[in-house]
């Protein structure tokens, strides 16, 4: 299994006593395309950070590519986050004054993957594989466009070869013609790169793209304490 989840609850208070999530399981295997949607605040983006180790839960086991995140602390679920989990962000938050190859290249430098001269080399071949004008690659990321932004975050969550990319609302600020240009690049990548994909949105229109669909209400089913 790439993901398993079971008896997950989590909430941001124990004083209010109401969980923001309760999972009774939940799984994927290696290589999946996993879309989840549903509207904005039902908890979509907490169920990520649990998976991606940002956040404990409150109780239950979260087992991610065969390592139990939830008996880790802070510290080691950093270290395995970096080295083994892209992420792709709503806003993408790049550093706006640093430019492409140094946006990239600091993704690699939290990671504790043998530093290399070949990096460079990835970052190259990324950029060019995305369709990122050399020229551009040293401009700060902030004078660039949208859709080079976005092609920019899938090299950074790409550079260190990771065995899963999570990815939280990525297209909500595109339009159709960049979504379904991000959604290609996307899913080319993982294919190419054997990497398990989740993928959450409120916008069903992008289901397509995904080998596997969940409305968000199916896997936090459990009613509230």
């Amino acid at each position: 299994m790439s993901i398993q989840l079971n008896n997950v609850e989590f909430c941001y208070s124990k004083a209010t006593q109401k969980n923001i999530l309760s999972i009774d399981s939940w799984s994927t295997t290696v290589g999946d395309r996993q879309f989840i949607y549903g509207p904005s605040g039902c908890g979509k983006s907490t169920l990520l950070n649990i998976i991606g180790g940002i956040l404990k839960p409150t109780t239950g086991t979260v087992s991610v590519l065969g390592e139990s995140l939830d008996k880790m602390n802070s510290h080691q679920r950093n270290r395995f986050r970096a080295n083994n989990i892209g992420y792709i962000f709503q806003q993408f938050n790049l550093i706006n004054y640093l430019n492409a190859e140094e946006n990239i290249q600091l993704a690699h430098h939290f990671s504790s993957r043998k530093k290399t001269t070949k990096v460079r080399d990835k970052i190259h071949y990324l950029l060019s594989d995305l369709n990122i004008k050399s020229d551009d690659w040293s401009r700060p990321v902030g004078m660039l466009s949208v859709g080079q932004q976005q092609r920019i975050a899938i090299a950074r969550a790409f550079v260190n070869s990771p065995q899963l990319l999570i990815a939280d609302e990525p297209t909500s600020a595109l339009d159709e013609v960049s979504t379904n240009n991000f959604m290609s690049q996307l899913s080319t990548l993982c294919k190419e790169h054997h990497t398990t994909l989740l993928f959450v949105s409120h916008d069903t229109r992008l289901k397509h793209h995904f080998n596997h669909v969940h409305e968000f209400s199916q896997i936090n089913s459990k009613k509230e304490q």
